[in-house]
């Protein structure tokens, strides 16, 4: 029961109810996502960040929500996906700061490491037209990964944009 105290404060906190419990706009919003970090996809959209992205920008954006595995080498992302990416990060961190503050178990920089970068670019070039050949010359990921994180891409991309369009 006090587990659901604090998820109950977080939400009130970050705007997606009212003290009364009476979901709001954020919190409706919310509900409709069914893949991904709920909160974290909210407030991204909540704070506008999608606003100025691109096609290719939101998906490789949005493969962080999906891959599950760490890369040997750090992506050597461009400015048009490091500012994104920073701004989701803060986020993140925002999310996590105000879950600590309502007393709930969590570390910060392990929620935000969660959210992992290392297809960004390979999505970015996806998007861009590249084969699924020099897609994988790009990276240490397994084939397999790549496939199946594609795959969650699309999962997360469906709902989401029907959430923009709504």
């Amino acid at each position: 029961m006090t587990e659901l105290k604090c998820r109950k404060r977080v939400l009130r906190r970050l705007g997606y109810c009212t003290a009364a419990d009476v979901i709001e706009l954020k919190g409706r919003v919310a509900c409709e996502l069914s893949s991904g970090d709920e909160l974290l996809l909210t407030e991204m959209i909540f704070n506008g960040l999608f606003n100025a992205l691109d096609v290719t920008q939101t998906a490789a954006l949005l493969s962080c929500f999906v891959c599950d595995e760490k890369s040997n080498e750090m992506p050597k992302l461009s400015e048009a996906l490091s500012g994104p990416l920073k701004q989701m990060q803060d986020l993140a961190r925002r999310i996590a700061k105000v879950s600590v503050e309502a007393k709930l178990e969590l570390e910060e920089d392990e929620y935000v490491e969660k959210f992992k970068p290392y297809m960004m670019d390979l999505v970015a070039a996806w998007c861009r037209g590249s084969s699924f050949g020099d897609i994988c010359k790009m990276t240490d990921l397994f084939e397999g990964t790549l496939n199946v994180s594609s795959s969650f891409v699309h999962v997360i991309l469906i709902p989401f944009f029907c959430t923009q369009q709504n």
